[in-house]
């Protein structure tokens, strides 16, 4: 088994995030720096892709076999909420929405 393949069964082995934010059986698959991450939801078959950026979680919108090839093709990016960074704290995605309504 490669390291990779490790690093993720490890991290499936381990269990949900203590913080309670990242359910049993999601995985972090890829850290793209900043507290954001690519991850995988071992509990689906079709293995659905989520990201994650400083606790906050929304689906991608593409599965495993989907993100892998984007990532071959040299077109994976970060999957943000509506396809954009928030205007501010772009590594939270719901701290610019929470200020806005004045939480």
């Amino acid at each position: 088994m490669g390291q990779w393949q490790e690093h993720i069964a490890e991290s499936y082995e381990q269990g949900p995030d203590p913080s309670g934010r990242v359910p049993a059986g999601v995985v972090p698959l890829y850290d793209w720096g900043c507290t954001m991450w690519s991850m995988i939801d071992c509990r689906d078959p079709d293995g659905p892709m989520w990201s994650n950026a400083d606790g906050d979680c929304w689906p991608q919108g593409v599965n495993l076999a989907q993100w892998l090839v984007a990532a071959m093709d040299g077109e994976l990016r970060f999957a943000w909420p509506n396809g954009v960074p928030p205007e501010s704290e772009w590594h939270r995605p719901n701290a610019s929405a929470a200020r806005r309504e004045g939480n």
